[in-house]
This record gives structure tokens, sequence and C-alpha cells, in this order.
């Protein structure tokens, strides 16, 4: 080392240690400026002090105050190397042009303990002050990027950039625990893609710290909580919200047709896996500039573009009405069966035990009634009329019914009151307590309330008109056997007046046994029925009086034919009821027959 105008060349002469290459070992020539070269890098400062070189390294002084050592220390085979600021320092070199005549590196610490390496336009020790500090060193062990005063050990204001290296499967930030062992990992992957990791069993925790904290957690088990500490489910949100906050929202933004959706898809256990995974459940909700704002759950075979393809159940937003497999409802409840000749389509209600009813219509436009696997009822689609499944090859233990007509005399039909709304209409019908003393089987106990099965009324009174047209017939045939008894009293007492002789001025009397009234046809009548008759040649005054049932005359006609005859009655304005008409002979009743009117 030799002055050389003002300046130092420091050479291979002094490398007294040429293993640590300390110095260059070509000579470098200094005018105010160290050069100091360890490898191939070397470290220009420019001095405005006294440089002196010591046993263990060099020492830059400035009126007396160490700016700058560089220290090299050997003891027991180890060699130490640092490098130690007192003051501000600034770095230039402009050989290469890569420098403006007034840019400089600055370096050096603060009144405050910070160090500093900041690039300025001026060669002052103002700059190291400002707000322009590239990195700061804090001697509690913290290191701030564009921020010169660090709040934790790494400190950096502004975006951040981890690059990948060329050939390298995984870079990025490593993260280690107290024990220097690596408890999570941020990294950029050869494919381009972001790995984020937490080892040992830790989870990853997004917008707090801790094991209960934070807004979103992934556990080392593959599932996301958000606002869950310990999701139970892959996904997991837990939202304390009001009616308008949704827990969770799917936003499509584009117009025009497109909409948000939601889809599900699994895998079968068995079949061909790949066909399998085709097979999905979608919902997606139409925007409201479709004109058709609904809400869709489809099901898609084999997962093609159009998720409506097989749409199963729809909610249509304005018209709040809700399809199954119906796209677009025209009720409040629309479903349109898959299969109208089956009892697995329509409506299926089912109890706790496994006991179901169905509900469907079938090709016939019929709605059927289907409980346990049997039809039981339908209503007739054309007429509506309900209709009961009556098939002998559904029946057995089938036994007569006897005896009706007495217990339906004991029958009270009432009008009454339900006691829920004693303002509606009056209803028709019978007690359940008092049908139950007469007819047992009728009534149902086993519920709350007493029901009554009202479809046996009907085939109670069909058996009850048979029992009593029994009891009918039976009186006609003794009323004829009468009637022919008494005709042949009355020929007999004929002949015996036939042989009896008269005063000149007494006419004889009219011998009634010889007339007859018959059963007028058709009966009942449907607007004109015949009536047929026999009177004596000497009756004087024969009339037919037609009456209602409570003895008021309707109609009278007079006879003017003798011996056997008819008369045909007009019926049309007279009501549907219940008839007599009665033969009058010279004002006596010979006779009295029933007539039924009908419309």
């Amino acid at each position: 080392m030799q002055d050389y105008e003002n300046g130092w060349i420091l050479g291979p002469s002094y490398c007294s240690n040429p293993d640590t290459e300390l110095l260059c070992h070509k000579p470098i020539f200094m005018k105010r400026t160290l050069i100091i070269c360890s490898f191939v890098t070397c470290l220009s400062l420019s001095l405005a002090g006294q440089v002196q070189i010591l046993p263990n390294g060099v020492s830059i002084t400035n009126d007396d105050t160490d700016l700058l050592s560089i220290d090299y220390q050997s003891d027991a085979g180890t060699h130490d190397w640092w490098l130690n600021f007192y003051a501000h320092t600034l770095m230039r070199n402009n050989e290469f042009g890569n420098f403006a005549a007034d840019e400089y590196w600055h370096f050096g610490p603060r009144n405050s303990g910070k160090l500093d390496i900041a690039f300025g336009t001026v060669s002052t020790n103002n700059v190291i002050n400002a707000s322009n500090a590239i990195m700061t060193f804090t001697q509690d062990e913290r290191v701030g990027i564009l921020n010169n005063n660090p709040a934790s050990p790494l400190d950096v204001e502004g975006p951040v950039t981890i690059r990948r290296s060329s050939g390298a499967l995984v870079t990025g930030v490593n993260f280690r625990d107290e024990n220097d062992d690596l408890v999570g990992r941020m990294a950029l992957t050869s494919g381009g893609g972001m790995n984020l990791d937490a080892f040992e069993g830790g989870d990853i925790t997004f917008g707090g710290v801790g094991i209960n904290s934070g807004t979103m957690r992934f556990t080392n088990g593959g599932d996301l909580g958000v606002g869950a500490a310990a999701p139970s489910a892959k996904v997991e949100i837990n939202h304390n919200s009001t009616g308008s906050d949704a827990h969770l929202e799917l936003f499509e933004n584009e117009t025009g047709g497109d909409f948000a959706r939601l889809k599900f898809r699994s895998n079968f256990a068995t079949g061909d896996p790949v066909a399998n995974q085709k097979r999905v459940f979608l919902i997606n909700a139409n925007p409201a500039d479709t004109g058709d704002p609904n809400l869709h759950i489809a099901f898609d075979e084999d997962d093609t573009s159009n998720p409506l393809a097989s749409i199963l159940f729809t909610v249509e937003g304005e018209d709040e009405q809700v399809g199954i497999r119906q796209s677009d409802p025209e009720s409040d409840f629309h479903i349109r069966q898959s299969n109208g000749n089956n009892a697995s389509t329509g409506i299926r209600l089912e109890d706790n035990d496994g006991t179901y009813w169905n509900f469907w219509t079938d090709n016939g436009d019929d709605l059927l009634f289907h409980n346990d696997g049997s039809n039981l009822s339908q209503i007739e689609g054309g007429t509506g009329n309900y209709q009961l499944i009556s098939d002998n090859r559904l029946k057995t233990e089938i036994a007569p019914l006897r005896n009706v007509l007495s217990k339906v005399k004991d029958l009270r039909p009432i009008w009454y009151h339900i006691n829920s709304d004693p303002n509606q209409k009056k209803t028709l019908g019978f007690m359940a307590q008092e049908v139950e003393s007469v007819l047992p089987d009728f009534v149902d106990s086993e519920k709350e309330y007493k029901t009554l099965t009202y479809d046996y009324f009907g085939v109670l009174a069909i058996k009850a008109i048979q029992e009593q047209q029994e009891i009918i017939e039976e009186k006609e045939d003794r009323i004829r056997d009468l009637e022919q008894r008494l005709a042949d009293l009355e020929e007999t007492l004929e002949r015996v007046v036939q042989h009896v002789d008269l005063p000149d001025d007494q006419e004889a009397p009219v011998v009634l046994t010889d007339a007859k009234l018959g059963q007028n046809e058709p009966n009942p009548s449907l607007g004109t029925t015949r009536i047929p008759f026999t009177i004596p040649t000497s009756a004087r005054s024969v009339t037919l009086r037609v009456t209602a049932s409570n003895g008021q005359l309707i109609k009278e006609v007079a006879i003017d034919q003798r011996g056997q005859g008819q008369l045909t009655l007009q019926t049309g304005q007279l009501s549907p009821a219940a008839y007599q008409y009665t033969l009058w002979i010279d004002g006596q009743a010979v006779a009295t027959k029933q007539m039924l009117i009908q419309k």
C-alpha cells in the first residue's frame, strides 16, 4: 500500500492471508476512495477521512470519529466478518453510466437506533430521515421495506411479488416456529398454481389469530368454515344474519339470458364412473330480463350445456306459483305426471308406519285414489261422478244385509250447525251417537271424535225399500184376494136382486159390485196416463176425482161411457207427487187407486 497522488494503492504485497481473499490480487488505484474486495464483489465507499489498517481489519475515521469498520477475526480456526456503521455513508459509482451525477445510495443509522438504506439525489445524510427509505433495520430485530418504522419482524409497505424460479417445482414463503420446524408454506407451483399449506395438522385462518378466531378457516382435514371455528362439513357458513342478509349469495352479473346456478354431481359405486360423473342436479335462477324469473331444480343425465333439459321443480317468481316437472306452472301448485297409468306418479301421502295414499290421474282423465296397493275409488273425468271400486274380484266374506226396515225407522235425520261456525249454512245428517245405538257398524269410535260412513246409508235405503216392497206386494196379494171374494159376493147379490119385483114408481138400484177401477198406466206418469174402468149400464152419474195426499180435490172428470172402457188423463200440469183417483157412481165412491207423477 502506497500513496499515489493523495490516494492509496492496495496490492498483493499486503495480502497477508491470501486464503480469505480480503484484498484484490490486482492493485486498484484509489483517490479518496477505498475499494474492498471479497471474492468477486467490490464495495466502493466515498471517503473524506483517514484509513487505518488494523491487525484485524480496516478502520475509516473522520475527525477522530469512526465512520466504518470492516473487521476480520481469526480465533481457533474460525473466520468472522462484520461491517459496522457509526455514521452516514454514501455510495456512488458512475463508471459505467449507471448513476447520474446527483444519484446516491445512502447507508447509515438514525438517532433512534434504526439503520436505513435509501436512494436519493442529494449527498447529505438528510435523506436518511426522509420517508423514501427503501429498507430499514431496527435494534429489536425488525426489517421494514418501504417502511422506515416497521411494526413486525418483516414490515412491507406496498405489493409483494413472489416469482417462481426457472425449473423449480415449488417456490414461495416458508413459515417456521421457534424450533425452526416448518409449520406452513405459501408457494407457487410449476403448473402456475398457488398453494397455502399448514403443516403438523394445523389449520389456515383468515381474519384473525388463534384457535377460535378468524372469519374463515381451512382445516387440516380439508373443511372450510366461514364464521365457524370448527366446521362440521366440507363447507360450513355460520352467520348471525337478518332476514335480508343472505348466508350465501350466487350473483350472475351478465344480462341476456344467463343465470346464477349451483351444481351437484356424485360418482356412483357401480357402472361406468366416467358416465356416472355426468349425472348431475342443478339449481339455477333465471334472471328477470328473460321475462321468466324462475328458480329451477333440474336433473341432467349427460351434464350437457342445457341445464333446463329435465326440470323437476320450479318456483315461479312473479306469479308466486310452484311446479313439479313443470317449468312454467299455471296454478299455485302444478304437477305434471310422468305416467298417467302408474300409482307411483301423482301425489303420495304416507304416515310414519308406512301406510300411504296415492292420488293420480289416468289416461282416461279420471282422478284415482289408491291406498296401500289397492285402488279404492275415483272421480270420473267427464262427469265428476264419485265412484267406488266394487268389483267382486276384490271382495271376500260376502254376506247379505237383512232386517233393516225397523232400524231405518229408528234413525233421526236432523238439520244442524257446526259449533265452530254457527253462521254457516245448515247441514243435514245424523248424530253419530244416535246412529251407533241402532247401527254400530256405521260409526268409527277409535278417534277423538266419532265419525259416520255416510256411503252406507245409500245401501241401507235400498235394502229398506226392498223390504218395504215385499210388504207392499204381500198386501196387494191379500187385497186382490179380498177383491175377488167381494166381486163374487156382488155377483151373487145382483142375481138375487134381479128376481125381486119392484113397484112401478121405483127404479131398480145400481148394483155397485159390477163397477171396477183399474190401475193407471204408465205409473209413474210422465205427462199422460190411461185409467181402465167398468161401469154398470144402469149407472146414472159417473165421475173420476183426483185428490192430493192431503185430500184436496185437484181435478174431476165426468165419464159418459158405460161398460168397459178407459179414460186418458193429462197429468203434465200436475206437480211431481203421489195422488189418489176415485171412481164415483151415483154419489157413491166405488174404488180408489194411487197415481205417481214425475217430470
